[in-house]
């Protein structure tokens, strides 16, 4: 009778594991002597097994310990993963690795005592203005602001004018006049030679506006920026808040850094922390993972357990962000979109600057478990 009910137990069959390392080579055969590096490359060199009748039956892939840097987002599409059995991406279970969206930099040295540099030679390749988001020992950084960290100005005065039809680049939107205090002012006053990279962020009704600040009135204080017009429900009015930011005038305060036009980083310490062991990253690629099928076949049957998904970038359009709640205009580090039967399990994703994951359109059955998401 054990016997039977033994023989009687569903059994899941895996092919030969397939194994990603850091020292690996997507021309390798993808075992564990000869692992592959990528995921895509390990993807791309199973499916082509498959095609050719030399692999059937569900299939394991395990991702060694380590950090892979991804230039692009991991795509897996129906080309890619037929989804007739189950894939099974799986990290390793003591040290869970990590796809990350960013790149290291260069070491930092010492400008003063309280001020470190390092040069971005990608700068040049990425722009200075695409480059919103740097991780320190893995931790978000502050780009500089003020006031600083966890305080606020108060809003005065608020005029608004909106541009008519005539007027064919600004259709649509407003001239918004934001009265200043002395002081707040005079805080603005040593970040002119920055203009017109700085940015002016309000918190109002539940929403948030960032803008380019597009003129200051040095006579009658006050700034000027191009807005959506504002709605009764969510108007700039003086129950708002707000600071500055990105002006090497602002950098005062640990934590925080700049990157001027030349592509220089410049970053104030902790007093804890030591330029020897300080590692510096900054998200490069907008998403991580993107599962596609399409309307006609959803992509299916995926498992991913024990894997980090970290670090990517949000970049900050020059006509700047209009007021929405919930960050609802943004992209998904991990995306799914016409997708049946995929899980995450046990599964972290951590500073990323866009929405953890979003199961999208035609997306059904598809869960996450047992993962931390965090910033």
């Amino acid at each position: 009778m054990i016997i039977l009910l033994l023989l009687l137990l569903p059994v899941t069959l895996f092919s030969s594991p397939f194994y990603i390392a850091i020292n690996g080579s997507d021309n390798n055969s993808g075992t564990i002597q000869n692992p592959f590096a990528t995921l895509n490359g390990a993807l791309i060199n199973i499916q082509n097994l498959r095609s050719e009748g030399k692999l059937k039956g569900n299939v394991e892939i395990k991702i060694q310990s380590g950090e892979y840097r991804l230039t692009n987002p991991v795509m897996i599409t129906n080309d890619l993963w037929d989804g007739k059995d189950t894939l099974f991406i799986r990290g390793d279970e003591k040290d869970m690795p990590i796809l990350k969206g960013s790149i290291q930099l260069d070491s930092f040295k010492e400008i003063s005592e309280n001020l470190w540099a390092v040069n971005i030679p990608e700068a040049s390749l990425f722009g200075s203005n695409n480059i919103h988001q740097l991780f320190i020992n893995g931790e978000r950084a502050t780009r500089a602001r003020t006031p600083n960290d966890g305080e606020m100005f108060l809003t005065g005065d608020v005029e608004e004018n909106i541009f008519d039809s005539t007027n064919v680049i600004n259709n649509g939107l407003a001239l918004q006049r934001l009265s200043l205090t002395d002081k707040q002012l005079e805080a603005l006053k040593p970040a002119i030679g920055d203009f017109p990279n700085v940015i002016i962020s309000v918190n109002h009704a539940w929403d948030r506006t960032r803008q380019y600040i597009r003129n200051v009135n040095f006579d009658n204080p006050a700034i000027h920026v191009i807005n959506e017009p504002m709605h009764s429900w969510n108007k700039l009015d003086k129950s708002s808040q707000f600071f500055f930011e990105n002006s090497k005038a602002f950098l005062d305060n640990p934590g925080e850094w700049f990157l001027d036009l030349h592509g220089t980083l410049f970053y104030i310490p902790y007093e804890n922390e030591k330029i020897n062991n300080t590692i510096a990253e900054i998200a490069v690629v907008n998403q991580l993972l993107l599962i596609n099928g399409d309307e006609n076949k959803q992509l299916k049957n995926i498992y991913f357990e024990n894997i980090s998904f970290q670090h990517t970038r949000h970049l900050f359009p020059q006509s700047g962000e209009s007021p929405n709640q919930a960050a609802a205009i943004h992209s998904a580090s991990i995306e799914l979109n016409y997708a049946t039967n995929i899980k995450f399990d046990k599964c972290e994703i951590s500073n990323v600057s866009n929405h953890a994951i979003w199961f999208k359109k035609g997306t059904n059955h598809s869960t996450l478990s047992k993962s931390y998401l965090h910033d």
